[in-house]
């Protein structure tokens, strides 16, 4: 039975990716090689916990998070998150939303924030183009498979029930440079293999 809390990567999308940074480099390297055990060291296993209100227990989730185009009558806010319990050595976080179900088995990314501080315990909701106060400003959204920044919401074909798999990654790296070209499958790939912990919560979305 597939994990729909553990997405499942092309192993053709990491061809694309291609450093072209030092830091963005050796961040990687050192913590893909370290991050399983700092973690286990420092957190018994499983204390990584997100908390999001709209994302519980499978239930559909509403649709002031779903998408305003292509056929879909949302109104494009992201959802709030929290967490706790996040390794001691953590120096940022990320915030990605997946849908596994997306177009041709590859899944669809509508959601990748980096760069979050280590002081941060949480995401307020945003509507479209519009952060609160408490938005972390040091926070960059990345392009999403839609092939802009920022958030896209749940737009499943009419009929359809997908999965939207909600993922906070603690890092161990406090800014993570990200060449340009990257695809979000790229970037989504290196945060779930560097992360020192990581910590999801699934919704569902379908529409008539």
């Amino acid at each position: 039975m597939p994990r729909y809390d553990d997405p499942v990567f092309r192993p053709d999308a990491d061809r694309a990716f291609r450093p072209t940074r030092v830091t963005f480099a050796a961040a990687a390297a050192l913590a893909a090689l370290y991050a399983g055990l700092i973690a286990l060291m420092e957190r018994p296993a499983g204390t990584f916990e997100l908390v999001a209100p709209d994302f519980t227990a499978d239930r559909q989730l509403p649709d002031r998070l779903a998408l305003d185009r292509y056929g879909c009558t949302g109104a494009n806010v992201s959802p709030a998150l929290t967490w706790r319990g996040a390794p001691a050595s953590t120096r940022s976080y990320a915030v990605t939303l997946f849908d596994p179900d997306g177009p041709n088995r590859e899944g669809w990314w509508h959601w990748i924030v980096i760069d979050i501080p280590a002081d941060r315990t949480g995401l307020p909701s945003a509507a479209p183009g519009d952060k609160p106060a408490d938005w972390p400003v040091a926070a960059r959204e990345l392009r999403t498979d839609f092939g802009v920044p920022g958030y896209g919401g749940p737009c499943p074909p009419a009929g359809a029930l997908h999965r939207y798999v909600l993922t906070v990654y603690a890092l161990a790296n406090e800014t993570t440079e990200v060449p340009p070209e990257l695809t979000a499958a790229t970037v989504g790939h290196w945060l779930r293999s560097s992360a020192l912990a990581k910590a999801t919560s699934t919704g569902l979305y379908s529409r008539p």
